[in-house]
Formats: C-alpha cells, sequence, structure tokens
C-alpha cells in the first residue's frame, strides 16, 4: 500500500513538472531548441519507467513475500508446538518404560514348591520366575531370562534383544517365551525403530493370545502407528484396548493417548 501510494505521489510530481518543462520549452525554444527537447524526452521516458509494468510488478512481489513470509511464520509455530508434544511424549514413554521394569524388579520371588492358580494371574510385568534349581531346562530358561532383563534394566537393548531372541529360539513353548518376544518389542521402541517394534508387538498377539501380555502388545501397536503418523490406525488399536481389556492400566493409557489425538485434530 505504501509502494502504490509513493508511485502515485511520484506521478503526479511527473506530470507537474512535464506542465513546468512544457512553459520552460516554450521559452528554451527560441534560444535553446536541442536543450528543450532533450529534457522532453527524459520526462517521457521517466514517465513510461513509472507507469510500466517494472513497478507494479515489485509492489505485487513485495506483497506476496509478505503473505509467505505469515504463512512460514505460522508452520514454524505449528512445528515448534508438534516438537514440544514429542519431547513430553518420549519423556512420558521412557518414564513409562523405566517404571515396568523397576515394578518387575520389585516383584518379590515365589517360594519354593509355589504355583500360581490358573484363575489368579500375575500382575502385568511382575513374572512369576521359578525358583532355580542346581540343574533343570526351566531352571536354565529362567536363569538366562533373568539375564536378558538386566541388559534390558541397563539400557543395553541391542544386547538384551539377542539373549531374549536366543531364549524364544531354545525355548519357543517356554514360560517366557511371550515376555521375551514383548521386551524385543519394549527394545525397539525404545531405539526409536517403530517398524520393527510393530512387527513384534504383532508376534505377541499372533503367537501368544492367551499371554498377560497381550493387552500392553495391543496398546503399543497404537502408539506405533501414532508415531507413524498413521492416526486411524493407531485409533482402531486404541479403541480394541478400551473394548477387550477394560479397568486395566492399558486401557487408561489408551484414553489417554485417544484424547491426546482429538486435541491435535
Amino acid at each position: 500500500m505504501g509502494l502504490s501510494v509513493m508511485h502515485i505521489g511520484i506521478t503526479a510530481r511527473i506530470r507537474l513538472s512535464r506542465a513546468i518543462a512544457a512553459a520552460l520549452a516554450a521559452g528554451l525554444l527560441a534560444t535553446a531548441p536541442a536543450a528543450a527537447v532533450d529534457l522532453e524526452d527524459r520526462l517521457d521516458r521517466l514517465e513510461e519507467l513509472l507507469e510500466g509494468r517494472g513497478l507494479a510488478e515489485l509492489v505485487r512481489d513485495i506483497e506476496r513475500l509478505k503473505r509467505e513470509n505469515q504463512e512460514l511464520r505460522g508452520e514454524v509455530e505449528q512445528l515448534t508446538r508438534q516438537v514440544r508434544i514429542l519431547e513430553d511424549r518420549q519423556r512420558s514413554h521412557y518414564a513409562d518404560l523405566d517404571d515396568r521394569l523397576q515394578g518387575i524388579e520389585a516383584a518379590p520371588p515365589v517360594p519354593e514348591q509355589e504355583v500360581v492358580e490358573e484363575d489368579e494371574p500375575a500382575e502385568p510385568d511382575r513374572v512369576a520366575i521359578p525358583e532355580l534349581t542346581p540343574s533343570g531346562e526351566e531352571a536354565n530358561e529362567a536363569e538366562r531370562y533373568r539375564t536378558a532383563f538386566a541388559r534390558l534394566g541397563d539400557g543395553l537393548y541391542e544386547d538384551a534383544r539377542e539373549e531374549f531372541q536366543r531364549l524364544i529360539d531354545d525355548f519357543p513353548d517356554g514360560a517366557y517365551a511371550a515376555n521375551a518376544r514383548y521386551w524385543i518389542a519394549e527394545s525397539y521402541y525404545a531405539d526409536r525403530e517403530f517398524e520393527s517394534a510393530g512387527e513384534h508387538f504383532q508376534m505377541v498377539l499372533d503367537d501368544h493370545p492367551e499371554s498377560d501380555k497381550v493387552a500392553d502388545a495391543m496398546l503399543k501397536l497404537g502408539f506405533v502407528a501414532f508415531e507413524e503418523g498413521d492416526i486411524e490406525q493407531a485409533s482402531a488399536h486404541l479403541e480394541k484396548v478400551r473394548e477387550e481389556h477394560p479397568d486395566t492400566t492399558a486401557a487408561s493409557l489408551a484414553q489417554q493417548r485417544l484424547s491426546e489425538i482429538r486435541r491435535l485434530q
């Protein structure tokens, strides 16, 4: 707008100058005809320049750049908010993983000869590890699970994955196969390798449908889809957790993430 006003003002001045120049030229024609013609030519060229497309295009370009700058500023602010949300979510995830690990480590050992009744499943993440004996496959499996889990607790995710995978290979139907598969998935999730994490969480559902890790694996499938930007799939997984596993910690976490999704939409 400022340039347009300036443009009009300059044009008006040029026209006034032309009028003055015309009067001057009339006086100069008698004494200096060449000078009068040169002055008229210069004024013609200046007026053509100001009234041509060059200045008008410059004004339009400046206005366009202003609009683009405003749009970019809005996008930067939006990206800043998204980064802040992602940082908060990542801190929440690591805190959740740390709480889970501490919960397992704090689980009391199973007394000798004690057997968990089938109608009283162990609390999630509180895996009942049988008492170790000097020999036997069950003792070997339990000891190896403890070793792998210790790697996980120390943040040695790759080492933990290798230990858990060897445990699964040697004891595919063992008491710790489902948990080992779940923690492999969790270690990938902690490393933000979401595709691999999703594959292993899905394996928990496919290979161990009776495991108490099913609800957690389903929840994390929703989290993985969310991280990958598939909001529709994430919502589907999270709704399924709420429907099939109500009154559980997984259902509560699913509801929290669904509320977050709705705020972002």
